[in-house]
């Protein structure tokens, strides 16, 4: 019998224990699948490393069972179209799916859904040359629970990346996105992470929060967006609330990060460099309820506009640095800012003047490419 790594080893002897059949496709054969794959509820599918799977044009997988992809960084499940010109299909995990588990693959043009499942993704490369939908998301999850790490996706600035709904207490960390609009979006999310990512070259948004409540987003890095490095609102879900932004690099966006819709959040510790506009705050005229904003110790160097505020919105600004005028605070300073190196992303803070009570260490934020 084939060796498997222990992780399908214990995999296989779940399944081992319990009703239903276990589908697997194993190495070194390829596998090619021409019509629609449906796994039968109590029945799994296990994708063992190293096997390549190609997929049809339209052709999905419906699973009402568990899916175990279990590659190996050496190894990885690779999932890809036979026609890459169209792509193929979904993987749909559908409710009577208790565990979507994907480490160590790359899946080329084809899309996910999952709905109130467990899933983990790791170490899963996520790429797309399809002209996808502007609703259209690379993975798309309903309510259950997600833990992404260690991602990527490259698109083509089409679709959405990775789109959540209902998700309680979802995690996204330490992934990478280049060229795919909203590439991180909670709808209707509570007490999430947004932790470690970059962002680079998007069309639309990079970070989205709608109708969302104490989300942390923390130490991720965003260049070159189109719209806003971060559009925490409502999108007519239901504003946000108690988001907490901390030690955050954001460059050459057109809007770094903006609170609408009644929302209200606590950016902390976060860089913004040549933006058009740094931190937009905005409450719609018919609002009962302002947006509101907590800034303190960011540095805020090189935008046309580094706090736009409409006349209902909240701003308040505590130890900010800035190269231009902010809205009246306590203990900002207006003077030139330094960073060690921008050519190679290094945005350490080398400037002599400081707010009173700051650090070099606790105001810069430094990211080497």
């Amino acid at each position: 019998m084939k060796f498997i790594n222990l992780l399908g080893f214990l995999i296989l002897l779940l399944l081992l224990g319990c009703k239903g059949e276990a589908i697997i496709f194993d190495a070194p054969d390829p596998i090619h699948i021409s019509e629609e794959l449906t796994i039968d509820e109590g029945d799994s599918l296990i994708i063992n490393a190293g096997t390549v799977i190609t997929i049809d044009t339209g052709v999905s997988i419906i699973a009402r069972g568990n899916v175990f992809i279990n590659g190996t960084e050496e190894n990885p499940v690779i999932i890809k179209a036979s026609d890459p010109k169209h792509g193929w299909g979904i993987l749909r995990a559908k409710g009577e799916c208790a565990q979507l588990i994907i480490h160590n693959a790359i899946i080329e043009d084809g899309q996910i859904m999952s709905y109130q499942t467990d899933n983990h993704f790791k170490n899963v490369q996520f790429k797309t040359k399809q002209p996808l939908a502007w609703n259209d998301a690379i993975a798309r999850f309903w309510y259950g629970k997600v833990l992404i790490e260690n991602c990527s996706i490259d698109g083509i600035n089409r679709g959405e990346g990775f789109l959540l709904h209902n998700v309680q207490e979802p995690i996204i960390r330490n992934c990478s996105f280049r060229k795919i609009p909203d590439a991180i979006e909670y709808i209707d999310c509570g007490n999430g992470q947004i932790i470690g990512n970059h962002f680079q070259s998007m069309n639309d948004d990079a970070i989205d929060q709608n109708s969302c409540w104490n989300t942390l987003i923390k130490d991720n890095r965003i260049f070159d967006v189109k719209d806003c490095g971060m559009e925490l609102g409502s999108e007519k879900f239901g504003s946000s609330r108690d988001l907490r932004v901390e030690n955050n690099l954001i460059v050459g966006c057109k809007k770094g990060i903006i609170v609408k819709e009644s929302s209200h959040a606590i950016i902390r510790n976060t860089t913004f460099f040549n933006n058009q506009i740094g931190i937009e705050v905005h409450t719609p005229e018919d609002s009962t309820r302002v947006s509101q904003i907590e800034v303190t110790r960011c540095v805020i160097a090189g935008e046309t506009n580094p706090i736009l505020a409409n006349p209902r919105s909240a701003a308040s600004l505590l130890q900010c640095l800035s190269n231009r005028d902010l809205p009246k605070g306590e203990k900002n300073l207006m003077a030139p800012v330094d960073f060690k190196n921008t050519k190679v992303a290094n945005y350490t803070i080398t400037s002599g003047d400081l707010p009173e009570g700051t650090e070099v260490e606790t105001i810069g934020y430094q990211h080497k490419k």
